[in-house]
């Protein structure tokens, strides 16, 4: 069962993104391997049937794909982005904006049937085998291999991977120095303690599901905490891995101290009642 084998691959993926910062080495390697492996199991025993063979070509290869394409843009941005002012840093990555936006209205089409999540294309667009596609619709797959490739996965990569570099870039923008504070009256507040304490802090904020009906992204929260408290964010994902790193009884040192301090604030507020 291939997608049974992709849904462990998809948990592999998941802990390596939680400790990778999207363009290094280790998860390009990881999300490689994974698909490897995932197209020797569908060679090898092939597809329970059509079903689950469009179901893999529509969402599970994409997902590896698009994020592996996501890493190399990534690279390439790092590379790219001029050593200049802080208005040429702006600059440069709006127009890398601008572009992903034209990529969306260049290929409307394949969006919106991405997007809306429709099926009724689904035949043509995630079966192996299929030639003929409506050109509006999709590009030729690019993809040597057809015993592992379909003409709707490469898109539907193509998208996801322009979704997750937008996202990454807005981040990037949202984190650079602004001309002035919003709020020139608001008081100021530095975080002082140590900073895996304020990265604990951010990820048990998002594990609980406290911002946007628990739909926040990690690094949303942990951008918007840091702006509050005038943090400087340095690479998330290895301090995330510091903290997984911690002795298993006290892996969550900070948050245990909250709640201890809050507890004994408490009892004293109790034991001063006359």
């Amino acid at each position: 069962m291939i997608r049974e084998k992709s849904k462990e691959a998809m948990g592999i993926l998941g802990e390596t993104l939680a400790v990778t910062e999207p363009w290094e080495d280790a998860r390009i390697n990881c999300i490689q391997r994974l698909l490897q492996e995932l197209k020797a199991e569908a060679l090898r025993h092939g597809f329970t049937d059509r079903e689950e063979e469009i179901a893999f070509f529509k969402e599970d290869k994409p997902f590896y794909c698009g994020h592996l394409m996501f890493a190399y843009m990534t690279q390439k941005l790092r590379l790219d982005s001029p050593d200049w002012s802080e208005i040429f840093v702006r600059q440069f990555y709006q127009a890398k904006l601008n572009d992903i936006n034209s990529f969306f209205d260049d290929h409307k089409e394949i969006v919106s049937y991405y997007r809306s999540k429709a099926d009724h294309l689904d035949e043509v667009l995630f079966v192996r085998g299929r030639t003929i596609c409506p050109t509006w619709l999709c590009t030729q797959r690019i993809d040597a291999d057809e015993r592992f490739s379909t003409l709707g996965d490469y898109p539907f990569s193509q998208i996801i991977a322009n979704e997750l570099t937008a996202r990454y870039i807005n981040e990037l923008l949202e984190g650079r120095p602004k001309d002035a504070p919003d709020d020139p009256d608001a008081p100021v507040l530095k975080w002082t303690g140590d900073s895996i304490n304020f990265y604990e802090l951010a990820y048990g904020i998002h594990c609980t599901g406290q911002l946007n009906n628990g739909n926040a992204e990690i690094i949303e929260v942990i951008r918007a905490l840091a702006r509050a408290f005038g943090v400087e964010v340095k690479r998330p994902y290895r301090r995330f891995a510091e903290i997984k790193r911690r002795k298993r009884l006290s892996r969550t040192q900070y948050i245990n101290s909250m709640g201890t301090s809050l507890n004994q604030k408490l009892e004293d507020e109790d034991a001063y009642i006359p």
